[in-house]
């Protein structure tokens, strides 16, 4: 199939078309490039899959989702994913009474209203 029909092809076919297509237009001196969405980075994105960027992560509720890692690598002081983020309202017993001095009586009316989770 030639470029151009793969092209027309739909969606499917376009996005095979671009591996294709883009170095032609650059070496024609056109600015061209891969506008990515989400799946072209987590799942395609060959630099970002050499540096092992995105990291499985276990959750509290029994599933493992997939998330950044951190944005740099350093030699002498590595950084890591040690977790998911928070549960909606995880610490809210621990932070609304002292940032906000809030009352136990008002955290649980929040969490009645399905504010804090």
């Amino acid at each position: 199939m030639t470029i151009a029909r793969q092209a027309r092809s739909g969606p499917d076919g376009l996005r095979r078309a671009v591996p294709h297509v883009l170095p032609l237009l650059q070496l024609a001196g056109v600015a061209a490039g891969l506008v990515a969405n989400a799946e072209d980075l987590c799942a395609r994105d060959p630099q970002l899959a050499a540096r092992r960027h995105f990291v499985e992560v276990p959750t509290p509720e029994g599933r493992t989702v997939r998330i950044d890692g951190p944005p740099f690598a350093l030699s002498e002081t590595p950084a890591a994913v040690s977790g998911p983020g928070p549960l909606l309202g995880e610490h809210a017993d621990d932070v609304l009474p002292g940032l906000l001095g809030m009352s136990a009586d008002e955290i649980a009316a929040l969490r009645a209203a399905g504010v804090l989770g």
